[in-house]
């Protein structure tokens, strides 16, 4: 007789036991402890805009690029023809290239970024 009342408890034991650890993977998942440090960066610039701006509801996109700085510096080291160098402009700094002049744009980025 003492088994069929403890299984109401074991259910709801178990059942808690996976709602407490789904909680906790979706609370690790948004944890800012473990966001890297770039979206920190944009979370806290994102909170000054909205702290003296109305944003709406629509969503915003950032893109994160090395910027002129990195045209100027690939035409100075002929990595392209003058003013043709844009695209220098929107690579990732985030990224290791490779390839052909990998040496080049990584050290490009690198120094960019030594600001």
């Amino acid at each position: 007789m003492g088994n069929r009342k403890s299984w109401p408890t074991y259910i709801a034991a178990i059942a808690g036991s996976a709602l407490a650890v789904f909680g906790g993977i979706k609370t690790w998942q948004t944890s800012q402890l473990f966001m890297p440090e770039e979206y920190k960066t944009i979370k806290r610039v994102f909170k000054k805009l909205a702290a003296k701006n109305d944003l709406g509801d629509r969503p915003f996109t950032f893109t994160v690029n090395v910027g002129s700085q990195a045209d100027w510096l690939a035409e100075e080291l002929k990595l392209c023809k003058e003013d043709q160098c844009s695209f220098y402009s929107a690579l990732n700094p985030f990224k290791s290239y490779k390839g052909e002049s990998s040496k080049d744009i990584n050290d490009n980025i690198d120094y960019i970024l030594s600001f």
